[in-house]
């Protein structure tokens, strides 16, 4: 299910440079010769291009939590970069290629899947346009399995040399958006959602630093997730946590994780990305 916004156009200048960050977020991964044909692309295009990967090990054709990887990973990057995410299962189909502008002056390129939702709900939308300029694409014979490769890296790389925003297609009334349930206070619960397990088995969720206001200090609170009701305290630091026990912090973005110290608590508690999260006194 997508939410479709509308959408009206905002000023918002931001020229690109030669040393324009173009930042690369995939589901291609490495060992495949994908990555390198869709930098050769841009390379082929803009020679200097300052190329950067923010991930090519997305979870294949999963479009959501690509979505929230790419609004985390961006967010200390400059106000200039371009941005080229694919994690595109629709890639053919009629859905469309879009180039879109934030607030932030960012400039993402990429499928109109609802890639972009996290994005859009945190630096707000200032102009979405439609790519749909062939004078751009890598090649005249466009892939039909191939757009990162064909188009989106192509066109991020003419916008990189300094190509106007308006020059990659008209403008787009409507853009595809996920539904996004942010977390919520009910009485003395806070109900949140499971965003993303790291490498290092932290459950990482939606849940912020304010949602945990009213919440005594200094106590073991009542966490249901995924079937199981735990009692969990809150730290501040990893190393002030209890040995081989869950517990809650706040991380870097200030949101709520349940961690383990040196182990893994999304491998003890089996918990996965999607799975409802309720925090009570």
């Amino acid at each position: 299910m997508s939410i479709v916004l509308a959408l009206g156009a905002i000023s918002c200048n931001s020229p690109q440079t030669m040393n324009t960050p173009v930042a690369l977020l995939t589901d291609f991964g490495t060992r495949d010769p994908y990555l390198a044909q869709l930098k050769g692309a841009i390379l082929a295009i803009h020679p200097g291009a300052h190329l950067v990967d923010l991930s090519h090990e997305m979870k294949p054709h999963d479009v959501r939590r690509a979505s929230y990887f790419l609004d985390k990973a961006i967010r200390t990057f400059p106000a200039e970069t371009i941005v080229v995410a694919v994690v595109d299962p629709g890639v053919g189909s009629n859905r469309a290629a879009v180039a879109i502008r934030t607030r932030s002056g960012r400039i993402y390129v990429g499928p109109d899947n609802g890639l972009f939702s996290h994005v859009v709900l945190r630096e707000k939308l200032a102009e979405a346009r439609l790519i749909d300029n062939p004078t751009l694409y890598q090649r005249a014979e466009v892939s039909s399995t191939f757009h990162g490769r064909d188009i989106f890296g192509p066109v991020a790389a003419h916008l990189a040399k300094g190509l106007p925003f308006e020059k990659v297609g008209p403008v787009m009334k409507k853009l595809n958006l996920l539904p996004i349930t942010p977390a919520t206070t009910l009485g003395d619960k806070v109900i949140g959602e499971v965003m993303q397990t790291d490498q290092f088995g932290n459950v990482l969720t939606n849940i912020a630093r304010e949602h945990l206001e009213m919440m005594p200090k200094n106590a073991l609170l009542k966490v249901t997730l995924g079937g199981k009701v735990l009692s969990l305290p809150i730290v501040n630091t990893y190393s002030d946590a209890p040995d081989k026990r869950p517990f809650l912090i706040l991380n870097s973005d200030d949101e709520i994780e349940i961690a383990i110290r040196e182990g893994s608590a999304s491998a003890l508690l089996k918990v996965e990305v999607g799975d409802k999260i309720i925090i009570q006194r």
